[in-house]
């Protein structure tokens, strides 16, 4: 008998797996176990340097989930490549999600979103003031506004550094 039969095809009608969360913390560690030679690794600095600019507490790596419908692959090598290639690409997109979010970078989430709400009210107030109480109304909300908008973008700078 012929021992090397090729691989069974594989016919997926519905596989969902479902979304994978993964919460993270980074700390830097001493590269040497003898404090008293700590000092004298000539990655010393650079370790006291990441550790001051890297700040990553609980952070959540997620990766999407995955879905195959009426899917067919040559053998379970190939489905498992394919597996592996979805969550390759979700790690990758994830870390520079992370990346985004470290304190080296501040917090540019906080900044869009402080400077997004400055706006609003720069728009909003004026607008508002007009419609409710006229001209006298548009004048107070375009101070309110002026001084939401200016709110913003200096709240959003600071929390970004």
């Amino acid at each position: 008998g012929d021992d090397s039969a090729p691989p069974a095809e594989i016919f997926v009608r519905e596989l969902s797996i479902h979304p994978v969360s993964a919460a993270m913390t980074l700390q830097m560690e001493p590269l040497c176990d003898d404090p008293s030679l700590q000092r004298y690794h000539p990655t010393h600095e650079l370790v006291g340097l990441a550790q001051q600019l890297l700040s990553l507490r609980s952070a959540t790596l997620q990766l999407d989930s995955l879905h195959l419908d009426d899917a067919r692959f040559a053998s379970s090598s190939t489905l498992a490549n394919r597996m592996n290639a979805h969550y390759q690409q979700q790690v990758v997109k994830g870390i520079y999600k992370l990346i985004g979010s470290l304190d080296l970078l501040g917090n540019p989430a906080a900044l869009w979103s402080d400077i997004g709400g400055g706006v609003r009210t720069f728009f909003y107030e004026p607008s508002s003031g007009l419609v409710t109480k006229g001209a006298g109304g548009f004048a107070v909300g375009l101070a309110k506004g002026t001084k939401g908008l200016a709110g913003g973008v200096i709240g959003g700078a600071g929390a970004a550094v």
